[in-house]
């Protein structure tokens, strides 16, 4: 059972708490509905029943049944506050427990028209939603996986005059077993970072599925390439300095920027053309939960 939910109004910067132990916004019920779910299916002959070909998740609607408490004219001033924060123009973060969702209002605060459902001192209120992206994320919304550095010995063992020694040297590790603890496949973002030196046409491969993303690019020393696959802000940029540049055009005909980490465990390769030992990498993504009411 929800018993306290958070409402954040994005361009406002406003919160309100809402709660069943809240003596300002008491919250009578907050039923986030379902994801339903769009199956494409198509016939075959001497098949029993259809074959499911894709599946489709779509919007989501939300409402909240609560009631504003109060004395004198503090309810008024509670109204107002909570008609600012519930704007359909508005994008609106509903937070509840570890997770959060984005939504957008429907319609401005219903409030009831009942005489003994509004008065000086209560007043029940109703706020419906759609989220368009049906989906939950954490609050602390990024999971991070960094590139593991390993020693790995040098053969033949070279000894410049003018450098000493060299017994070995310190490679970036290019596999990453990444987990996606989430509902669904999610995309993600990943920064290579050319940290020791030169470094040719940086790519990132999921060994499961074989699809890839490859830059045709040349990284100097302190340049970052960052790809992202996120639905909804795909792109593909160049980091030098405090310069950035677009360089989607630079992802290879071949590449899959629909690339996305599955639910479970992600074989993930990075490598590069040249100089791969000089590549450092860093993935950023978000989890994304279908439900999470307990």
């Amino acid at each position: 059972m929800i018993t306290e939910i958070i409402l954040h109004n994005i361009e406002l910067d406003k919160t309100i708490k809402i709660g069943t132990d809240n003596r300002g916004y008491v919250l009578g019920q907050a039923d986030f509905g379902q994801a339903p779910a769009i199956q494409k299916t198509t016939p075959y002959i001497n098949l029993i029943g259809t074959k499911v070909m894709s599946t489709k998740l779509d919007t989501r609607s939300i409402s909240i049944k609560g009631a504003v408490f109060g004395f004198g004219k503090s309810i008024p001033l509670k109204k107002r506050e909570l008609n600012r924060i519930i704007n359909p123009n508005h994008t609106l973060i509903i937070e509840c427990g570890n997770y959060k969702i984005s939504v957008r209002a429907n319609a401005s605060v219903s409030y009831s028209n009942e005489r003994l459902r509004n008065g000086s001192n209560f007043c029940e209120f109703l706020i419906q939603c759609t989220a368009f992206e049906p989906v939950f994320k954490r609050r602390n919304e990024e999971v991070v996986y960094y590139s593991s550095a390993r020693s790995v010995p040098i053969f033949p063992m070279i000894i410049p005059a003018s450098k000493g020694i060299c017994f070995g040297q310190i490679s970036q590790d290019s596999i990453q077993n990444i987990v996606n603890d989430g509902d669904i496949e999610t995309g993600f973002l990943v920064r290579f970072i050319a940290d020791e030196g030169e470094v040719k046409n940086p790519k990132i491969t999921n060994n499961i599925t074989g699809k890839f993303i490859e830059v045709i690019i040349n990284m100097e020393k302190g340049d970052i390439v960052e790809v992202s696959t996120i639905s909804g802000n795909k792109y593909a940029s160049f980091i030098r300095g405090n310069s950035r540049t677009d360089i989607l055009n630079n992802v290879t005909r071949k590449s899959t920027m629909s690339l996305s980490l599955n639910t479970g465990a992600n074989d993930i390769l990075i490598s590069a053309a040249r100089n791969e030992s000089n590549l450092n990498n860093v993935i950023k993504f978000t989890p994304l939960y279908l439900e999470v009411e307990e």
